[in-house]
């Protein structure tokens, strides 16, 4: 349905071969269907051999926009784009992440949060924005990442080797929560 009314998408139909899931293969072109809606159907998302998205030179130069942020969850896509480095995440709110946090926060961010499902997945998200923002920094993982509450709606994110901390803005949605670096 998306190949009908983005008839530019049919250029991503080999990339989509490679996820056998039908639901992966929604989820890619969802993305990219949002990025021509903006941008128009030259605009192109690539992929480092790391596997960050990027435009494509033509469409990254007309907008001196050359880094791009993608995440998606269930039906929900949303995408980035900035002069800098920057990350974004969206992650729909699952029971899971409460069992799993002890995994991916630290005892300080335990003791700082008052930790619930939702409070979780925030968590979650907000450290796999950063882990986008910082990805080419070797090693890191998202355990690594050390949360704090600057504000009602802002966090703060320390890294090792990291000179700065980064600030990460959020909003909870009713279905999800999104998260964006700032710094």
């Amino acid at each position: 349905m998306l190949m009908a009314a983005f008839p530019s998408l049919r250029k991503y139909e080999q990339e989509l071969r490679d996820f056998r899931s039908q639901k992966r293969q929604a989820e890619r072109l969802a993305a990219r269907a949002l990025l021509c809606d903006v941008l128009g159907e030259s605009a192109t998302i690539c992929y480092t051999p790391e596997g960050r998205p990027y435009l494509a030179d033509a469409t990254a130069n007309q907008l001196g926009a050359q880094h791009l942020s993608i995440s998606d969850t269930g039906p929900f896509v949303a995408l980035s784009l900035s002069a800098e480095p920057h990350g974004i995440d969206i992650e729909r709110y699952d029971p899971r992440a409460l069992k799993l946090a002890p995994r991916f926060l630290s005892d300080s961010e335990c003791s700082e949060f008052s930790l619930s499902a939702r409070t979780a997945t925030l968590l979650w998200s907000a450290k796999e924005a950063v882990f986008k923002r910082l990805e080419q920094q070797e090693g890191l993982t998202v355990s690594h990442i050390v949360l704090s509450r600057e504000s009602d709606e802002m966090l703060r994110a320390t890294v090792p080797g990291h000179p700065q901390p980064v600030r990460v803005g959020y909003a909870y949605m009713p279905d999800f929560v999104l998260t964006y670096t700032l710094d």
